[in-house]
């Protein structure tokens, strides 16, 4: 067998990737609730509405692109190229997407990242839960982990504009 899949069938391993995935992916920020609780936009929030709309985009085209090849591995969809793509990527660990000239979009709406997928996905898990917490509060956290943004530099600009605005 191959990297340690014990001899089983690529189709049955990508399957259970795809089964692990989904469940361990969270619900998509909810923006008009977010939004609802906002009393003013700080720059701070600025960024936590700027971050969680950007992991919105790439959790929905994970779930997406998951549920699409989940249907062409049952039989219900043919199996276009980017779906043989994301399957290999899972089947291999690599980020999809990551690779030039990929068809796959998971890297393309990341953070840059050299990190294979299982690592590369605990750290998204990471970055869903910095900003879960920081959307439930609406405060600025005691601290926050700007690597786990994907515009840290925002993050750096909106500290300079609210300690300019305090002098």
């Amino acid at each position: 067998g191959g990297g340690g899949t014990g001899g089983r069938r690529k189709e049955d391993v990508v399957a259970e990737m795809i089964e692990e995935y989904s469940e361990r992916l969270p619900e998509q920020f909810n923006m008009f609730e977010i939004n609802q609780r906002i009393e003013e936009k700080t720059p701070y929030i600025m960024i936590v509405l700027q971050e969680c709309t950007v992991l919105n985009r790439l959790t929905a085209e994970i779930k997406r692109s998951l549920q699409e090849l989940n249907l062409g591995l049952q039989g219900s969809l043919n199996m276009s190229a980017p779906m043989e793509e994301l399957s290999t990527s899972l089947f291999t660990g690599v980020v999809p997407g990551s690779v030039p000239g990929s068809l796959a979009t998971w890297a393309a709406l990341a953070n840059q990242s050299k990190k294979k997928l299982l690592p590369w996905f605990a750290d998204l898990l990471l970055r869903i839960g910095q900003m879960d917490r920081w959307s439930e509060s609406l405060t600025l956290p005691n601290s926050v982990w700007i690597c786990g943004l994907f515009n840290g530099q925002a993050f750096l600009t909106a500290i300079k504009q609210t300690t300019a605005r305090q002098d």
